[in-house]
């Protein structure tokens, strides 16, 4: 690939697309086992009345969940599909930040670099906040 408005793929290997990948078919087999948190049915109550915004949320919670409801009803798979498609979108965005910020600000060399963001991605997964 020549330099052009792709040129970031470049940086990706075999081992992103497999691990984000494997998460992801994981998350999704575990969302269709698990119950609907009151939180999320209460999320769910938003997306029944979309607006601009909410008393106490911004409105893309209740966007996403409408958005996969739309598409797979008012089940509990519905509600969390999105949660489970923005967090292998954030897992994908998270790598490519991290390979540039060591490709760019420390003189690594490009293995360096991935193997940074590689771990990188690991350690999110490995947080709390990365939960289903």
């Amino acid at each position: 690939m020549g330099k052009g408005r792709w040129q970031f793929w470049q940086g990706a290997d075999a081992f992103l697309w497999r691990f984000v990948g494997a998460l992801t078919l994981f998350r999704l087999i575990y969302i269709a086992l698990i119950p609907i948190t009151p939180q999320e049915a209460y999320y769910w109550l938003y997306a029944q009345f979309p607006a601009l915004g909410y008393f106490d949320h911004p409105p893309m919670t209740a966007y996403s969940i409408l958005l996969g409801t739309t598409f797979f009803g008012d089940s509990v798979f519905g509600v969390k599909l999105m949660g489970v498609l923005w967090s292998a979108a954030t897992m994908i965005l998270l790598y490519f930040t991290i390979l540039n910020a060591f490709r760019w600000s420390l003189p690594l060399g490009k293995t360096k670099a991935r193997d940074a963001a590689l771990w990188g991605l690991i350690l999110y997964n490995l947080t709390s906040f990365a939960h289903i």
